[in-house]
C-alpha cells in the first residue's frame, strides 16, 4: 500500500449525511453547544462524529476540517457567503451592464470597460469583506 502524501491527496474524501451536518453547521459558524441543541445530539456523539471527522480530514481543529471539506468539495464554498454580499454582487453588476452596452462592437474599449469595472468590483469586495469582518460570527 502505498502511503505518500499523493495517494492521500488522490483518494476521494467521503463523509455520511451525520458528519455532513456537523460539517455545515461548523462552516455557518455554529458552537459546540449550538450543535448540541441539536435534535439527537448528545455531547458523547458530538465528541464522536468530530473525531471521526477530524481523522477523516486529517485535521485536529474545526476551521482546517472546515477549509479541508471546501477545498476537497465536500462542502460547496458558495453555500456559505454572506447572503448581503450575494445582493450587492447582483446589485454591482446590474450598475454594470449598462456601461459595457455602450461599446458594443468596439471589443478593444469593451475589454479596456471590464477592466476598469474588474477593478472597482475588487475594491467594492474588499470594502464588504471587512464591513463582515468587523460583526463577529455569533458563537456560543
Amino acid at each position: 500500500m502505498n502511503n505518500s502524501p499523493m495517494s492521500k491527496a488522490i483518494k476521494p474524501l467521503k463523509v455520511n449525511t451525520t458528519e455532513l451536518v456537523f460539517l455545515k453547521s461548523y462552516a455557518l459558524g455554529m458552537s459546540d453547544l449550538a450543535i448540541m441543541r441539536l435534535p439527537d445530539v448528545s455531547r458523547n456523539k458530538l465528541i464522536s462524529i468530530r473525531f471521526k471527522l477530524f481523522k477523516k480530514l486529517d485535521v485536529s481543529n474545526v476551521y482546517s476540517a472546515v477549509n479541508k471539506a471546501m477545498y476537497t468539495g465536500i462542502l460547496n464554498k458558495k453555500n456559505f457567503i454572506d447572503e448581503s454580499l450575494k445582493e450587492q454582487t447582483l446589485k454591482f453588476i446590474e450598475l454594470s451592464f449598462n456601461r459595457i452596452e455602450l461599446f458594443q462592437g468596439n471589443t478593444e474599449q469593451m475589454k479596456w470597460e471590464w477592466y476598469k469595472i474588474l477593478l472597482e468590483y475588487t475594491g467594492f469586495l474588499s470594502n464588504k469583506i471587512k464591513e463582515i469582518k468587523k460583526i463577529p460570527p455569533k458563537r456560543d
